[in-house]
Order: C-alpha cells, then structure tokens, then sequence
C-alpha cells in the first residue's frame, strides 16, 4: 500500500503551496501527514483546499488537522475518516461520499459547518465527531446504526432527517 508519508506532504506543501492536489499513486495518508503542529501560530503553511483522489482508501488520524481548510473533495474510495482527520479547519460545507462507512471520534470537531449530508453507506458516527460546528441541519442515512451521544451538538439542529 503505497503510503503518503509526512515528508512526501512536506514536499507537496513545497510544490504546491496551500491548495493540494494528491498525486493519485498513493492509497492511503499517514497520521500527521499534513497536520499543523499545536504551538504553530504561523498563518503561513496552512493548508485552504485540498482533492483526495480515487486511489486513497483511508485517511490517518490527524492527518489535516489544524489547517485553514475552507474545501475538501473526498473521493468515493475512502472508505474510513479517521480520528480528528480534519478536526480545526474553516470547513463551512461537506459532503460526505457514499464509499465511507465510518467517521471517528473528532473527525470533523471545531470547524464551521452549518449543514451536513452524510453518505448512504456510513454505519458508524464516532464520539465528538462533529461537535463544535454550527450545524443547523443533517441527513442521516438510515444505513447509519450507530451515532455516539455527543457526536454533534444536538441542541443547535433545526432539522434532522433520516433518509431511506
């Protein structure tokens, strides 16, 4: 399984600067990968947008967090979003692909999404998996049988569907 590994993300930063384009040769994304450090204040390295490409099956734990992204474009080939994956970015919209079966804990914790619609496919929301965004709305699959007590913050919904 060919790994993107924090140094190879290191050197796409260098080529491409903040909006990344995953080269479609790798299958997964290691933990960290394109992280920020906790104690970086720097505005600079952060990464806006970035297009997961077809090849990639998983997403390690942390691997964009604490970025500026505004926008990402998961492929339907994920399968797994893994702890805090992209916990304290700007995202304000998502979708989330059919091909994924489990968002884990923190996943998408601490960013600006008011309104969510999750795929078709996904059995399993994990802890804290959405806490701390502004959703007023989500679409839950009735695929889903397993949603964690404090996977978002219940009491901001206006409204929730399940769809069938």
């Amino acid at each position: 399984m060919p790994l993107l590994t924090t140094e190879i993300a290191q050197s796409l930063r260098e080529a491409q600067g903040t909006d990344i384009v995953i080269p479609n040769i790798y299958t997964a994304i290691e933990a960290e990968a394109f992280a920020i450090e906790w104690d970086d204040t720097s505005k600079d390295n952060r990464l806006t947008s970035v297009a997961i490409p077809d090849s990639i099956v998983l997403i390690g734990d942390g691997a964009f967090a604490r970025n500026q992204l505004t926008r990402i474009d998961i492929s339907e080939s994920v399968t797994t979003i893994s702890d805090s994956s992209f916990q304290k970015n700007q995202l304000r919209s998502l979708s989330i692909p059919s091909g994924i079966t489990f968002i884990d804990e923190e996943s998408f914790e601490d960013n600006l999404l008011a309104s969510l619609v999750i795929g078709e496919n996904v059995t399993s929301i994990g802890g804290e998996a959405l806490q701390g965004n502004r959703l007023k709305s989500i679409t839950i699959p009735d695929s889903v049988a397993y949603i964690d007590h404090d996977a978002f913050d219940f009491d901001l919904l206006e409204t929730v569907s399940i769809s069938k």
